[in-house]
């Protein structure tokens, strides 16, 4: 493509031996080769008609659009695809002179005039080149221009266009995803690493460094593991690392410092395509304090059988397979048999079969989970219905301890409402995190499913509509919600800041929260951003021992990896309120899916105001940004619900209807263009008159159009065709102008 004068032809006799050059070289049916071809030449050529015409196929065939200029501005060879990646109409590419084809392209850059400069500096070099060409609607295209020559002399230029739209957008999202897995990696409050069977660390995050004492990632990812992390070599062997299968195990590992540490390890291994290893990866955990309050409990496992016989409750030991191993002598009154006959004997002897079946599930999921349950039932003792509350809690890998307590009076009492509570009572499957976003005032902005299931809600959106303000709804001491805020202001982060929230029932737990202050350029706090865990459980049992000393029950803390939820994207256009060019597309793919499917109609409205550059000269940008947005609002207020009015761009709007063929469509296009055309812009003169252009284009379902961006271009296309016909008309595309004033 070149804009540039004709050159001046003193003798008449050379300009018509060069048209007849010309002229036999399109006849050749091989307009780029023919451009340099001699007289000699074109005879040969005209007795090669059939390479020639396997030749035009083949670049007919390609998926580059495919240009030839000569160097007197005529288009000597343009393939299909080259019309169609630049939308070109036939009637311009008929005139076979580039310098309109030139100004067509111009129209939809977003750099016009480095394109033309491009293209100017090129004209008379005998250089290729290879650049990218970004359009106003999003496209993206390679460019590749080389010299057409005969010999040593430049006739023109060939250029090669590969549209590249969907990779860059490939691209941009695979960025976008590394960027979210990174802030996330690093932000985990579990040690997240990945490492080499042999034992080297490929990548580790903060949690993990600061979990080994280390100075770095850089420091650690020279340790060795196996001789620096273990105390001695042979403990790095695992289920993981011998057969490849995700496992949950326990290590004793050792810090930079020598100090023991007690982690679980969560890993699995990262394979190729070809199911090669590359790597594996996992989740640390420290469990250094579980593992204390572990040893505490066995050592004063002998001081509970001491106070059994002070408790008034029944305690009973039993094992995975349902038998009764232990009774203690608390309240043998409450016993369905004596001590001596209940000894040895099997659930199915106390309980009906089915409740026998239900207890031994209990019995497998509180040894499997190493967490304790809480159960209700009733028996038959001297004649009576006696119904007691057991929590039942692992003893060992293989005992479970049960303390049934005799809650007869109170079922009597409250039996509807204990009935309730049954069918909702358990325990925690997994500690997990929470992530949430937050405004300063106090609302969530965002939070992940786990955050909504830790407050008690079945989703997201049920908290995000029911909770206006965290203060007064959630903090059970609004104070702690200040000093959260206190420290925000002062350090921009809070680490393990710990407090009492009220879930959505009314009952208390407790939170350990990281959290930080996200700010603007100018430092102002935008909004908050954090990961909450839930630790009620360890808070109960650290009270326990507290006031009770022996009232200790193991609280697994287990945090899981959470996914971070996409920021959401603006849908709307930021000037007129309109669906924004990115989400029009969005609802484009539903709506065409959609249709193709159920054979429904589909039409697009494509419109710009005519004229719009005169509104910017004449009043200013201000007033066209007013104008657009008066446009959009007559826009709106003649389409149905269903309908989606969109700023395409610039000036260019874009109206989505569902279930409505063109000629539905035509009457919603003519009183959009009545509406605009009754708007006045006042001036220092007179009014100023908007028009609009329409075009109008439906779903071909035969043959079928294969997306959303085909009727696009034909609605575009009719949109042209309605400027060619004098503007302030509605066209629909194959019908002609079927509108205009």
């Amino acid at each position: 493509m070149a804009l540039r004068k004709k050159p001046v032809v003193k003798s008449g006799n050379t300009k018509k031996k060069k048209r007849t050059a010309i002229a036999g070289s399109r006849r050749s049916g091989d307009p780029i080769a023919a451009s340099d071809a001699s007289a000699g030449e074109l005879e040969v050529l005209r007795e090669s008609e059939e390479r020639h015409r396997l030749l035009q196929g083949i670049l007919d065939s390609s998926s580059d659009g495919i240009l030839a200029v000569n160097r007197e501005n005529e288009v000597l060879f343009a393939n299909q695809r080259f019309v169609e990646m630049w939308m070109i109409p036939q009637e311009t590419m008929a005139t076979k002179d580039d310098t309109l084809l030139l100004q067509f392209v111009l129209d939809q850059l977003s750099d016009p005039q480095s394109f033309l400069n491009k293209v100017q500096g090129l004209y008379n070099s005998t250089e290729e080149s290879l650049d990218t060409l970004n359009f106003k609607d999003g496209r993206v295209f390679d460019r590749l221009s080389r010299p057409l020559l005969q010999g040593m002399e430049l006739r023109g230029r060939v250029w090669s266009f590969r549209d590249i739209t969907k990779q860059k957008r490939v691209e941009e999202a695979l960025r976008e995803s590394e960027e979210r897995y990174r802030s996330l990696f690093d932000r985990m409050m579990d040690g997240v690493y990945r490492s080499t069977h042999e034992g080297r660390f490929v990548d580790v995050n903060p949690a993990m460094v600061k979990m080994f004492g280390y100075s770095s990632t850089e420091e650690m990812l020279k340790v060795d593991i196996k001789k620096e992390l273990y105390f001695a070599p042979e403990e790095r062997g695992s289920h993981v690392l011998d057969t490849g299968q995700v496992e949950m195990e326990v290590f004793r590992m050792r810090r930079k410092d020598g100090s023991e540490i007690w982690v679980e390890d969560r890993g699995f291994y990262v394979h190729d395509q070809q199911g090669g290893v590359i790597y594996h990866e996992g989740m640390l955990r420290d469990i250094t304090d579980r593992k204390q309050i572990e040893d505490t409990l066995t050592a004063s496992e002998a001081k509970l059988r001491t106070l059994f016989a002070s408790m008034h409750d029944v305690v009973l030991v039993i094992d995975r397979e349902g038998t009764y191993r232990d009774i203690a002598p608390t309240n043998p009154g409450l016993l369905v048999k004596p001590p001596e006959q209940l000894l040895g004997s099997h659930l199915n002897d106390v309980f009906p079969s089915e409740k026998s079946k239900l207890y031994r599930e209990v019995i497998q999921q509180v040894l499997d989970t190493q967490q304790k349950m809480q159960i209700e039932y009733d028996l038959v003792i001297d004649g009576q219905a006696t119904w007691f509350q057991t929590t039942i809690s692992p003893l060992d890998a293989d005992r479970t301890l049960w303390v049934a307590h005799d809650i007869t009076e109170r079922k009597h009492v409250e039996e509807a409402l204990a009935t309730a509570e049954a069918n909702y009572r358990s325990i925690f499957e997994n500690a997990t995190v929470g992530i949430y976003q937050s405004t300063p005032q106090g609302r969530f902005l965002s939070i992940n499913p786990v955050m909504a299931h830790i407050f008690g809600y079945d989703s997201p959106q049920e908290i995000l509509n029911n909770i206006a303000s965290i203060e007064n709804q959630l903090y059970v001491d609004p104070a702690d919600r200040h000093e959260f805020q206190r420290l925000m202001m002062d350090q921009g982060e809070v680490d393990k800041f710990v407090n009492r929230y009220r879930r959505k029932d009314g009952s208390h737990i407790w939170i350990q929260e990281n959290a930080r202050a996200i700010k603007d350029v100018n430092g102002s706090i935008l909004l908050y951003e954090g990961f909450v865990t839930d630790i009620t459980e360890r808070k109960q049992v650290e009270e326990e021992l507290r006031l009770a000393k022996d009232r200790l029950e193991i609280t697994n803390l287990e945090l899981q990896q959470s996914l971070a939820r996409e920021k959401l994207l603006a849908s709307t256009d930021g000037l007129t309120g309109l669906c924004n060019h990115r989400h029009l597309f969005e609802l484009a793919a539903r709506e065409f899916l959609s249709a193709v499917r159920y054979r429904r109609p589909l039409t697009f409205l494509m419109f710009d105001m005519d004229d719009f550059k005169q509104v910017n000269d004449t009043l200013g940008h201000t007033a066209g940004d007013k104008l657009l947005v008066m446009v959009a609002q007559a826009a709106l207020a003649q389409v149905r619900g269903p309908d989606v009015v969109a700023r395409y761009g610039g000036d260019e709007f874009m109206v989505l209807l569902p279930d409505a063929s063109a000629q539905q469509a035509l009457p919603v296009a003519e009183r959009i263009r009545a509406n605009v055309a009754a708007l006045r812009v006042g001036t220092d003169k007179k009014p100023f008159t908007i028009t609009l252009s329409i075009g109008i284009a439906e779903l071909r379902h035969e043959p079928l159009d294969e997306n959303v961006e085909r009727i696009i271009q034909r609605a575009d296309e009719a949109l042209y065709q309605a400027k060619e016909s004098g503007r302030n008309r509605t066209v629909i595309f194959g019908q002609g102008e079927t509108g205009a004033n």
